[in-house]
């Protein structure tokens, strides 16, 4: 829509009335679908609070994994006659640690995907944010 100052010469009074109203109305509408996209980012952002705690927690466990992993290869070291029970420990612990740094990994591209669906939205809003101000202009200058 063209929201450029348009002339309201010629124009009756009831004709500016109701293209006031015509615009007051867009503008109402503009500004709730821009509050929506507000709540939808501050919902995104919550989000991915939720996931950076996760993958927080999800890294902690990580290195607390590490350091058994780590006793668990100096025992073996030190008794042969268990060797193959501790093998078979190791080979456990290793594939929990990569199941996390994969669980972890995935998080890393929720959050990247969040952000930039985020950066869409605002993005989407600043140019509403345009769009608002220039109806407000237009409206103040009836």
């Amino acid at each position: 829509m063209n929201y450029n100052t348009q002339s309201t010469d010629g124009m009756s009074v009831d004709e500016i009335r109701m293209k006031r109203a015509s615009l007051t109305r867009e503008l109402i509408m503009l500004k709730e679908e821009h509050q929506k996209k507000r709540a939808i980012i501050e919902k995104l952002d919550l989000d991915n609070r939720y996931l950076a705690k996760d993958k927080n927690e999800l890294l902690e466990e990580l290195e607390s994994k590490k350091g058994k992993m780590r006793a668990l290869e100096n025992e073996i070291a030190q008794m042969e006659s268990t060797l193959a029970e501790k093998s078979k420990a190791k080979k456990m612990a290793m594939l929990e640690l990569n199941q996390m740094q994969n669980k972890s990994g995935d998080i890393e591209a929720q959050i990247k995907s969040k952000n930039h669906e985020k950066e869409n939205w605002q993005d989407e809003m600043r140019d509403m944010d345009r769009e608002i101000k220039k109806l407000e202009i237009q409206i103040r200058e009836m």
